[in-house]
């Protein structure tokens, strides 16, 4: 029988914003949803799928651009890509 051994750490800073990003992107699914944004399972998929393409190309920008304290995502890839 193998058992698994768990160990207990306390989560970094970058664990607590890892989860945090989890939980805002589930967060806007969920409000996508309730809006009626999306009603079917192909447009959350396609929902999904956007915004991990578009998350990509934020991570590769050398500059972010924010609005009211808030990342903008399309405004950081328009001024990376010029």
């Amino acid at each position: 029988m193998n058992k698994t051994q768990l160990t207990h750490a306390a989560p970094s800073e970058t664990d607590k914003h890892e989860i945090a990003g989890r939980m805002y992107e589930a967060s806007d699914i969920a409000r996508a949803i309730e809006d009626g944004q999306v009603k079917t399972i192909e447009e959350v998929l396609t929902l999904v799928k956007t915004s991990a393409v578009n998350l990509g190309k934020v991570l590769d920008c050398d500059e972010w651009v924010y609005s009211d304290c808030c990342l903008n995502i399309n405004e950081s890839i328009k001024a990376s890509h010029g």
